[in-house]
């Protein structure tokens, strides 16, 4: 009995991971503009930050978040560059859904012409006075996949009441985390399935030996 509930234990543990692995899922609008992406797995070094959906919004810092200050800012110091990576090796990339790394006047917020890199700028501190501090990840025409290291535009202030509305090269990246949903039916039928199929070759082979 032991081994069939540490055989289904490992398995569950086995499909989850495997969905971990799942690809982000890309928002794109009706004249093929990316405005965001759903389920992004985050983690920093062996931290798993979990599952987190992201959107790329115009305004002043106090339109996007609601109040500009750190208790509205989900993404963190030490998760920002998680979050960049992110967006440099899941999101900014040449597919099927639109050709978002090599052109990035597609990515909301950066429309305009002659538009030739894309900063999804991310706040984080707030320090003594009208002041913000904000990071995030370059998006360079036609400049391939890179590292957050070599991508990420490092800490630097702005006025806190920073519009980007009228700058076509920036725009707000709004974190919100994903609440972690129940295995799904379907789920849980591939995990049972897996495990009986597992009881099944076992009693073979103890039945041969």
């Amino acid at each position: 009995m032991r081994f069939r509930i540490r055989l289904v234990m490992l398995l569950g543990i086995l499909f989850l991971s495997m969905k971990a692995q799942a690809a982000p899922v890309l928002v794109v609008n009706g004249v093929g503009i990316l405005t965001g992406a759903r389920d992004i797995h985050l983690q920093v070094n062996l931290i798993d930050l979990g599952f987190w959906n992201v959107d790329f919004v115009d305004g002043t810092c106090a339109q996007v978040f609601g109040v500009c200050d750190i208790d509205h800012f989900p993404i963190r110091q030490q998760d920002l560059f998680a979050a960049s990576e992110a967006l440099s090796k899941t999101i900014f990339l040449d597919s099927a859904a639109g050709q978002f790394d090599s052109s990035p006047n597609l990515t909301n917020g950066c429309q305009g012409a002659g538009v030739q890199t894309c900063t999804v700028l991310m706040p984080d501190i707030i320090f003594f006075g009208p002041v913000l501090s904000t990071a995030g990840p370059r998006n360079l025409q036609g400049a391939g996949e890179c590292l957050a290291v070599s991508c990420v535009v490092g800490f630097q202030t702005t006025q806190l009441d920073l519009d980007l509305s009228a700058d076509p090269t920036r725009v707000w990246g709004r974190w919100t985390r994903v609440s972690v949903p129940e295995p799904t039916t379907l789920d849980s039928v591939w995990i049972g399935l897996l495990a009986i199929g597992a009881l099944r070759f076992r009693r073979r082979n103890d039945f041969r030996d």
